[in-house]
């Protein structure tokens, strides 16, 4: 009698972890739930807080469809869990909702226990609220001590509430659960309470990225000079407002589409090349003739650099522009006036100089001694002592520029210097000039020009250059920041897996140790009650599989090459197929193209898409599996058809949704995460996965791969 009482106890421990282990499942795919609606209704919002508490309270009468019922009318799930979480991380709304949602569900059930049962629906939700509110006036923060205080205070009350079972079940119930309940249920509400806050530290860093990234739009698109960036292959990214309205686009005009579109026909080839050099060098200073949206060539002036990432590899352009299409003007307006290069008036902002090249003298208007602090009478007139004032670093510059104008070169005279002022500051000034005068021999004798203030705008571009570095080092920033984050989930990850691991392999282990030294004491309930929980905890470990896997592609860099498709499919199909298996399928390979993408992520596509065919066709007499591939525009579409059992269209839409699954374990087993693996990875590839099929007619499952 001892030992058939020591068995019913144990049995029942291991029903009820079967249940938590299954509500566990459950709640995991709540939590990427909850994190879905969170990213569109913050939980603040009324709709978010709805939906949370639909969510939550749909969740609770889950895991009241799938108890451990110990009599009946006496049940025990996870909504002590539900509950009180959604109280603490959603507030009163969404835990009124799911509590009225489970109260309703557990009232249609009734029976006995159904007093304690609606008691612990209000104990828990009242307690989360509780937290909540210690919470909310900083009493206290979230850590695993805070949540397993929690937890362990909802079961303590829950255990309490056994009172109010019938008396002749009373001590029963308390023995039988008791113990587990105050062990697993806090270890649990640990366990999913730490997802749900990490969820809810990204969804904050998140929302603080973006009004970051708000400020920093608008102070971008008040720049005054034009700034653009260009990917790898020459495309816009990105340009401010100054960009758009110096040349009358719209931003959708502009972004992604290629720079050389947008310069002179005559220039695009050279663009070409230059853009390799570009990124080799790492900066360019350069002019480029673009096209005005109305059709006029607009002349700019570049200063560009490479900006890379974390790694230090090319992430794109840096980019500022000005259009000096009037400026460009001016000068074949010199050009083409030899003789009258003193066009200034002494009322422009301008000033005016004139160099004697034979006596070494200069003049400067009184514009031009007033731009740098000098009167007339203070300002000398000797050609060296006027050099003197050109900062030692634009001399050379300033040289060379003379050189190339006087030796025939460049037509006219151009530089940008810093003079000094007679305040001891140093000053931008455009310098422009003509000769205007040669001896018989040729030799220039008097070359005239001006000067013109453009301290401002130097100052303007100083600060954009400035803020473009500035950005530079927040985009690193940033991307530091959320690969730091995406390594804590990888961890945490990690650490459910292994958590989660161990007690399958204890329930598996046991199990197994119950059935071969007390096979002979069992019955045939308790050998069948022992092969469900061995199943079940098969299944839970190749969710868990699953669901790691899924929630890591995101996070792996793609490692593009050619691929041999034709090879990898018939290596695949072997791998996946029996030598019996195969005696029997037809199995058709075409010759299909190369692709190329990611070889291990392309992989597992093809093994999930085969494994498919081969599973879903293996009930037909004959089963047939095609595999072929069509070229539509610039992709390459590969197929996988079967004579299968196929499905029905209306459902195709949920086909590459997570947990989707058209048919039961008893038919085909199966866990439903491998065609979202399947889509998520070809989506990372810039394709797209589509599927037709017919009930009892089979499947044809596609993936398209853009042309290399």
């Amino acid at each position: 009698m001892c030992i058939f009482t020591n068995l019913f106890f144990q049995t029942n421990v291991h029903m009820i972890i079967i249940e938590l282990i299954f509500n566990l499942a459950i709640l995991i795919a709540v939590s990427v739930l909850s994190g879905f609606i969170e990213a569109r209704w913050k939980r603040k919002t009324i709709q978010g807080a709805v939906l949370q508490g639909l969510l939550f309270g749909g969740t609770a009468i889950i895991g009241m469809l799938n108890p451990f019922v110990l009599s009946p009318g006496i049940i025990f799930d996870g909504r002590s869990v539900v509950l009180s979480l959604c109280a603490l991380f959603f507030g009163p709304v969404a835990a009124i909702i799911a509590a009225v949602l489970a109260t309703i569900y557990r009232l249609y059930l009734g029976g006995g226990g159904i007093i304690m049962g609606i008691s612990v629906i209000i104990s828990a939700t009242l307690i989360g609220l509780l937290f909540h509110h210690t919470r909310r006036t900083g009493k206290a923060h979230i850590n695993a001590l805070y949540l397993y205080f929690l937890g362990l205070l909802v079961h303590i009350v829950m255990v309490g509430l056994m009172v109010a079972i019938p008396m002749e079940m009373r001590f029963l119930t308390f023995k039988t659960v008791s113990i587990t309940v105050l062990i697993v249920y806090p270890l649990a509400t640990v366990l999913i309470g730490k997802i749900l806050k990490d969820q809810e530290d990204n969804a904050v860093l998140i929302d603080n990225l973006a009004e970051s990234e708000l400020r920093f739009r608008l102070l971008f698109d008040k720049a005054p000079l034009g700034y653009q960036s260009l990917d790898f292959d020459g495309n816009f990214i990105d340009v401010n407002q100054e960009w758009l309205d110096t040349f009358g686009y719209q931003r959708e005009e502009v972004i992604g589409k290629w720079f050389g579109d947008f310069l002179a026909p005559e220039l695009k080839e050279e663009f070409r090349k230059r853009f390799p050099v570009f990124k080799a060098k790492g900066k360019i200073v350069s002019e480029f003739e673009m096209i005005h949206k109305n059709g006029n060539n607009r002349i700019v002036v570049f200063e560009g650099r490479i900006g890379n990432d974390f790694n230090g590899k090319f992430k794109q352009t840096h980019c500022i522009l000005k259009d000096i299409t009037e400026q460009k003007r001016i000068e074949e307006a010199l050009k083409e006036s030899e003789e009258k290069l003193r066009f200034a008036l002494e009322g422009t902002n301008d000033g005016l100089w004139d160099v004697n090249m034979q006596t070494n003298t200069v003049y400067m208007s009184p514009r031009g001694c007033e731009i740098l602090g000098f009167t007339e009478e203070e300002m000398s007139n000797n050609y060296d002592v006027w050099m003197k004032l050109v900062n030692p670093e634009d001399m050379e510059a300033t040289q060379q520029a003379l050189q190339e104008h006087l030796s025939g070169k460049k037509p006219i005279f151009i530089v940008e210097q810093r003079l000094l002022t007679k305040s001891g500051e140093w000053k931008w000034i455009l310098a422009r000039g003509k000769v205007v005068s040669y001896d018989e021999a040729g030799n220039p004798l008097r070359i005239t020009g001006t000067h013109t203030d453009i301290s401002q705008r130097r100052l303007a571009e100083e600060e954009l250059h400035q803020l473009n570095e500035n950005l530079e080092q927040k985009v690193i920033d940033r991307t530091a920041q959320l690969e730091a984050t995406n390594k804590e989930l990888e961890a945490f990850s990690y650490s459910i897996s292994h958590d989660l691991r161990a007690p399958l392999r204890g329930i598996g282990g046991f199990t197994q140790i119950l059935l071969e030294e007390y096979r002979d004491k069992l019955d045939d309930d308790g050998k069948r009650y022992c092969a469900i929980i061995r199943e079940n905890a098969k299944k839970m470990s190749h969710l868990i599989d699953d669901l790691l896997a899924f929630s890591r592609l995101s996070r792996f860099e793609l490692q593009k090459s050619k691929i041999d498709m034709k090879n990898m499919v018939n290596s695949i199909y072997h791998e996946v197929t029996t030598p019996n298996q195969r005696k029997h399928i037809i199995f058709k390979l075409d010759e299909i193209q190369e692709g190329y993408g990611d070889p291990n992520m392309l992989r597992q596509v093809w093994t999930n898409l085969l494994s498919n065919a081969v599973k879903f066709s293996s009930k037909v007499e004959q089963p047939e599996i095609k595999v072929y591939c069509e070229q539509k525009e610039q992709k390459i579409v590969y197929l996988v058809k079967d004579n299968g059992t196929g499905f029905d269209m209306q459902y195709a839409n949920k086909l590459f949704g997570v947990f989707q699954r058209l048919h039961t374990d008893a038919e085909f087993e199966g866990t439903g995460v491998g065609l979202a693996i399947v889509q998520r990875i070809i989506l990372r590839h810039g394709g797209e996965v589509g599927a037709e099929g017919e009930i009892d007619k089979g499947a044809m499952f596609k993936f398209s791969l853009p042309i290399f």
